[in-house]
């Protein structure tokens, strides 16, 4: 019955992604876009339950982090792809914000991908105002 269960995932984002099929939310978990203690919702069931509460992916979480501790942030993030989270935390004024802020703020972002050493701005470029 799992490999045709199909869900709803609430996201670091406040975003709820769904449905996706069993071996998504299996490939999402190890990409640790889905961690033990996030909501699912199982269509065939309608009600929200943590993912570590549901018995077919408990056994995929046997290595993870209790989450009572704080995860290590993944490599890349899964709101915005190829685009680690380190590269973000490094922005002085993005140190200070969790997943999900970070999540919030990448939802207003324009990615885009330069060579190292190319000018981004110049002075005396027009800028866009917040």
């Amino acid at each position: 019955m799992s490999g045709n269960r199909e869900y709803k995932v609430w996201a670091a984002d406040d975003v709820v992604y769904g449905p996706v099929s069993h071996a998504t939310v299996l490939e999402w978990i190890n990409e640790l876009r889905i961690l033990p203690g996030m909501w699912l919702y199982p269509m065939d069931t309608c009600q929200w339950a943590k993912a570590k509460e549901l018995p077919e992916l408990t056994e995929h979480f046997a290595g993870a982090v209790p989450t009572t501790e704080e995860p290590e942030p993944p490599e890349h993030s899964p709101l915005i792809a190829d685009v680690p989270l380190g590269s973000l935390r490094s922005v002085e004024l993005l140190k200070t914000m969790d997943d999900q802020q970070l999540g919030r703020f990448a939802q207003f972002m324009e990615v885009a991908k330069v060579e190292k050493f190319d000018a981004v701005v110049a002075e005396g470029d027009p800028g866009d105002a917040m």
